[in-house]
């Protein structure tokens, strides 16, 4: 959870400082705050399925001792940059992108290690309430990343990239420090081919098994129609209708995850839902709703409101989603699932953020927003009519046993 909560502090400092040094300090066009925005989450969906593969193969261990060393690269960079030769965009995406490679690698191989702890720990914790707990460490982190973002105006951007970069390098040692027993040996091909194949299969299991396959998509949708509006509409409603300054950018993202925090706390404490398919159905729809509200012309505290309201039902959907996800992946396709599903979300996103940003562009920051709601709106109702989302429950299993499913049509 530790390690968790070192890489999410990291993002959330990021997920402040790259809209705010793109949007507010440099004043770009939302044209070019969708395409700054559909970079940096390019690498996901370029190379999440790889970062899959290789988690599959290697240990996520010495995965994540490499990535987090290198990820604490760039914020350093661009503190140096940012010293020596002021604010600089081409930099900045640099930055941003280089963030959202590493991002690729440590999601597949973080998120399939969680598996392994419940079954090294003998049961004590249910696979459904580990995800619940680390949604809460994820959310949590990111909201200290974010409060310490806030801070940009008065200690100066180029001092919080340093704190990122450090935060990350020390995280290595909470790495050293899992303990976990080595993993079964697998016979493993080499060559392109071979890891081609490996990504293939990973891609045929997600979209023939009748419970990954709606969550994936609806990831997916997910990445489009919300990342995207997420994105690029609020930071351009805040930089022109609000005032824009560091602590309003991130006093938005705050409200929104701390919405997060508490329905997964309360998720936490109830100890999971059974009907998780309906539960993840709602939720996303309550989404589509709160879009529909940003059409409106509200003030500032209003619309802090109604992003902490769409916190809310986001931490049940993510919950939800990768809890169904650890559940059903059986153990030759963990690592390759995850990242499918991880690569619904990101993968979608750049899509969101380019069309996002020209939407705004014709129709404004206001009535663009009607477009991804009434998108998701139908996306969501084909779902429901055309696949199982709505009857996923979640299965009962022996302490200590393996959570995943043996196969893909159990």
């Amino acid at each position: 959870m530790t390690l968790q909560a070192a890489w999410f502090a990291s993002a959330g400092l990021q997920m402040v400082l790259f809209p705010y040094l793109v949007v507010d300090q440099l004043g770009l066009e939302p044209e070019i705050v969708g395409f700054a925005q559909a970079m940096i989450a390019l690498p996901a969906f370029l190379l999440m399925l790889p970062g899959g593969a290789l988690a599959d193969r290697f240990d996520g261990r010495s995965i994540l001792f490499v990535i987090y060393l290198l990820a604490a690269l760039p914020p350093l960079l661009l503190a140096g940059d940012l010293l020596l030769g002021g604010l600089n965009f081409g930099v900045v995406l640099a930055y941003g992108i280089a963030m959202g490679t590493f991002g690729a690698f440590s999601t597949p191989a973080r998120d399939s290690l969680l598996n392994r702890v419940v079954i090294a720990s003998g049961g004590q914790m249910p696979l459904q309430r580990a995800v619940m707990l680390s949604s809460v460490f994820m959310f949590s982190s990111q909201i200290i990343g974010m409060i310490i973002a806030s801070q940009a105006d008065n200690a100066g951007p180029w001092v919080l990239l340093v704190v990122q970069g450090v935060t990350l390098a020390s995280a290595v040692w909470f790495i050293r420090k899992l303990s976990l027993p080595r993993r079964k040996k697998v016979d493993h091909g080499t060559g392109l081919e071979y890891h081609l194949g490996q990504m293939k299969d990973g891609l045929a299991e997600a979209f023939t098994h009748p419970k990954i396959m709606p969550v994936v998509i609806i990831a997916f949708c997910i990445g489009i129609f919300y990342i995207g509006a997420f994105n690029v509409i609020l930071p351009i409603r805040i930089r022109d209708i609000h005032g824009g300054e560091a602590w309003r950018f991130a006093l938005m993202s705050i409200c929104f995850f701390g919405g997060t925090i508490i329905s997964s706390v309360t998720l936490f404490r109830r100890g999971g839902i059974d009907q998780a398919g309906r539960a993840l159905t709602i939720a996303v729809l309550c989404g589509a709703i709160v879009l529909a509200l940003l059409t409106l012309q509200t003030s500032y505290y209003v619309l802090l409101f109604i992003i902490f309201i769409w916190g809310l039902g986001a931490g049940v959907t993510i919950t939800m989603s990768r809890s169904i996800v650890q559940e059903a992946a059986p153990e030759s396709h963990r690592g390759r699932l995850l990242s499918v599903f991880s690569m619904g979300f990101m993968g979608g996103a750049p899509i969101g953020s380019l069309g996002m940003g020209y939407l705004i562009q014709h129709l404004g920051p206001f009535d663009a927003a009607w477009v991804p709601s009434l998108l998701m709106l139908s996306a969501v109702g084909i779902l429901v009519w055309r696949t199982e989302l709505w009857r996923i429950t979640f299965p009962r299993h022996p302490a200590g046993g393996d959570i995943g499913s043996p196969s893909p049509s159990e």
